[in-house]
């Protein structure tokens, strides 16, 4: 069929529900996001609540590619969009340099006038799953109604890919793609829609610029007045600090990862003058402008800040108007701070939706959300009746200054992680040197002490790094360094699968000179006393240690010499941490894929050299609690995960040491991270074979001096910190019990005890049901977050009644078998 086929079809179908009907041709559209989650990421499942306009900046957090994006114009004749065309180039040129699996959420977002509260209908025609939301709250019927005045509509996309079986078809000039959407608005038989009208841009707020177009631009962090990631304990007086800078000029030298906001770009304003001279008007509003000369910058800076607080379930903590005070221009930048007081506050993750307004109250600048948390609090370790499960990636902890250091440390301690794998991959980290002929030292690094006794102060078991290095394929032996551009590892990966003989390769260590070539004498007792000195030095105060990351994806398309080199290595580490304690624990170099590799890793001995195997896997569906492993989907194009479980020969326990939901996989953004998490948590502490879970919500965050493996937007918390400690609270460190046999076999459930006897059931079901419960008195049900939602008293037959879907429900309280 083709495209005019296809607006023709359109056509006649509007024709034939009103003759009134139109087309909406006028949006604000963003993306692509590299994430399932979109906005949701950043916006926290409600993303509906929107009220963006050309020129805004927002952000995500996906997998990969850009993590902001500029919400841009775009008006066609006939409402119709295809994302895959060269009609959105900022979509379909970056989507085309996509990897198969990874997918893409872009957003469409217009304000529709209406002179009264009446009913109509959204006609659309959509290819590819989407969402659609009209002032703030989801819909899924065409018949909706439009509320007096202005009219919020936002569609959010997700794009055809691999990663859901359906490949992506690009535009030509006969063919649409396969992503497409076209919206008109209609009236019912009972109702006419006229004076309707359409706006890409904000009709309430007014647009700030100088008299030579140059747009106003603003950043706000928010923070605790200590400096740390806005969390609470629950017995705690919220307070928190309000940074706002405000700019004209960002060279690009000084350009950082801290999302800027504009009021609108010239490049947009320019777009905006030249679309809206062409074509009928009536559809169109013109923006407010409010324009100044660039030595006034001063006087039009925000004038006040709006501040409503919500918590997770949409309910009003504050709404708030404070005036705005600026100090001396610093390079171009005014700054204020802003100290808020809201005292004590239920658990909860809160969100604060931020305004700038001038001095008669026009708004000039949506910020995004900024958000907050309040927990429990740290976990009590001596509470716990068995092992803890649950711990955190650093990638790695140990990077950069000291105090950020600390205040990664405090900020897992919040969140009730008290296990931190990984502090540091580099020899020179360490202060780990070798000369060549296998003589190696130690000059001990006052960081890492420093950061040991942290740990031990705040209850937090640290991994160390026990790292094996990468392959060099150059053969010289004046310490150049691993190859750095694309091409040039592409070229030492080619020359690596040409050689025959293993003893030509060299191994670096991170952060040291190449050892001598495999087969050296040197080679292997460069390796052990590496580990001897390492592990004797630091004995009882880190006693387990680890080794690579995802040696199978790092070492290329390896071949059987380069395992070999790879399995020699780590079996001299392995002997010389045992020789060193023999109590101490080795974590293997991890793998995270099923091909030929790691096959013959496993034939050269890779995989016995350890106490634990470490699997990585990021699993698009969370498991069922008696799933035999958790791997990654064949969706992924990745592969699975080696079922070390069963394929090992010695059938080692496993550390799942990144096993998460990327929000690339979430198409519910945080919200899913959350669900999932919870599931692989209860799926790892229902196996007996699983020793640790490192949970990365997402690589690092936004501010890249916090990588503290989870999903943070600057120093700001998302709901994940939430669920980890809630969980760390009911589940984790808890007493496996035996499961309730009256409940429907179908019921997703694991039940835990403390040392008091205090029971946790978790449940969960593939559909929605009502199940009852056994139970001796009263329990309460409490959400992912930790939030209490509501008690149940047992009937006179001692059972309660719990509604069971999708989303885990915790119920605490004693059971009856």
């Amino acid at each position: 069929m083709s495209y005019r086929h296809i607006v023709f079809l359109f056509a006649v179908l509007l024709s034939v529900t009103s003759a009134r009907a139109t087309p909406i041709n006028e949006w604000a559209i963003w993306g692509p996001a590299w994430s399932r989650g979109g906005l949701a990421v950043t916006w926290l499942s409600h993303e509906g609540d929107v009220q963006p306009q050309p020129g805004d900046l927002d952000r995500t957090r996906g997998w990969v590619g850009k993590g902001e994006h500029t919400w841009q114009y775009l008006k066609t004749d006939d409402g119709m969009i295809d994302w895959l065309s060269s009609q959105v180039p900022e979509v379909s040129e970056h989507l085309a340099k996509a990897s198969k699996w990874a997918g893409a959420t872009v957003y469409a977002h217009t304000y529709i006038w209406a002179d009264h509260a009446q009913p109509a209908k959204l006609n659309y025609a959509i290819k590819g799953s989407h969402r659609v939301w009209l002032n703030g709250d989801r819909i899924s019927d065409s018949k909706v109604r439009l509320q007096k005045g202005w009219n919020r509509l936002l569609v959010s996309m997700h794009s055809p890919a691999l990663i859901n079986g359906r490949e992506r078809k690009f535009a030509t000039d006969s063919n649409p793609s396969n992503w497409t959407m076209q919206f008109a608005i209609v009236g019912t038989q009972e109702n006419d829609i006229d004076n309707v009208r359409f706006t890409a841009f904000d009709p309430t707020r007014t647009t700030v610029l100088t008299s030579d177009n140059r747009p106003m631009r603003m950043m706000a962090m928010l923070s605790r007045p200590d400096g740390d990631s806005p969390i609470y304990f629950a017995d705690e007086s919220v307070k928190l600090r309000y940074d706002l800078q405000v700019g004209l000029d960002e060279p690009e030298n000084k350009r950082d990862r801290r999302p800027w906001y504009y009021t609108v770009t010239p490049k947009t304003i320019t777009a905006m003058m030249d679309q809206r001279n062409a074509g009928a008007a009536q559809y169109r509003i013109t923006p407010d402008t409010r324009r100044f000369a660039p030595d006034e910058f001063k006087d039009n800076l925000p004038a006040k800040l709006r501040l409503r607080v919500l918590s997770y379930d949409n309910m009003p903590v504050m709404d708030r108007v404070v005036t705005l005070t600026f100090g001396a221009e610093n390079q171009g930048v005014f700054e204020g701070q802003q100290v808020l007081e809201l005292g004590k506050l239920p658990v909860n993750h809160y969100r604060m939706y931020t305004e700038y307004l001038t001095s008669d109250d026009k708004v000039m600048l949506r910020h995004r959300p900024h958000s907050f948390s309040v927990v429990q609090g740290p976990v009590a370790k001596d509470q716990d009746t068995g092992p803890r499960v649950l711990a955190t990636v650093g990638h790695w902890l140990l990077k950069k200054d000291m105090d950020g250091v600390l205040g990664r440390m405090r900020l897992l301690w919040r969140s009730g992680i008290t296990r931190q794998y990984k502090i540091n991959q580099g020899w020179s980290t360490w202060g780990l040197k070798h000369d060549g002929q296998g003589n190696v030292t130690l000059t001990p690094n006052p960081a890492i002490d420093q950061l040991i006794d942290e740990a031990n102060r705040l209850g937090i078991t640290l991994v160390g790094d026990l790292s094996t290095g990468y392959i060099r394929t150059d053969l010289l032996r004046d310490g150049q360094a691993m190859p750095q551009t694309e091409a040039e590892q592409n070229a030492a990966i080619a020359k690596a699968k040409d050689i025959v003989d293993p003893r030509q390769l060299v191994l670096a260590p991170y952060g040291a000179r190449s050892t001598p070539h495999f087969g050296h004498p040197a080679f292997e007792k460069t390796y052990e006393e590496a580990a001897r000195l390492l592990v004797s030095h630091y004995k009882g105060r880190i006693d387990y240690w680890t080794g690579d990351n995802e040696t199978d994806l790092h070492a290329g398309k390896a071949t059987e010499q380069i395992a070999e080199v790879y399995a020699t290595a780590v079996k001299a580490l392995y002997r010389g941490l045992k020789d060193a304690n023999p109590n101490a624990v080795y974590i293997s170099p991890s793998v995270c894929r099923r091909n030929e590799f790691t096959y013959k890793l496993q034939k050269f001995g890779f995989m016995d050299a350890c106490d634990i195997l470490d699997v990585h896997a990021h699993p698009i569906d969370s498991p069922d609690l008696d799933s035999p492993v958790i791997g990654n989907s064949t969706k992924e194009g990745l592969g699975v995960v080696i079922d070390y479980l069963k394929e090992s020969k010695t059938n080692k326990p496993v550390w799942y040491g990144e096993l998460s939901a990327p929000v690339s996989h979430s198409f519910d953004g945080a919200a899913g991270q959350v669900e999932s998490l919870i599931k692989q948590l209860a799926w790892a502490i229902n196996n007996e074979h699983v020793q640790g879970l490192s949970y990365l919500v997402v690589y690092n965050g936004y501010d890249y001096s916090w990588p503290s493996g989870m999903c943070n937007l600057g120093k700001e918390p998302l709901p994940a910190i939430n669920a980890i400690n809630t969980a760390s609270h009911l589940l984790d460190g808890r007493k496996k019990l035996a499961p309730l046999s009256h409940l429907n076999g179908s019921i997703q459930q694991l039940r835990v005890a403390d040392k008091a006897g205090k029971e946790t059931l978790l449940l969960w079901n593939h559909t929605d049901t009502k199940v009852w419960i056994k139970v001796k008195s009263q329990v309460q049900l409490v959400d992912l977050l930790g939030i209490s939602r509501t008690t149940l008293t047992p009937n006179s037959m001692g059972m309660v009644q719990v509604h069971v879907g999708k989303t885990p429900v915790y119920v605490v309280g004693r059971f009856v078998q």
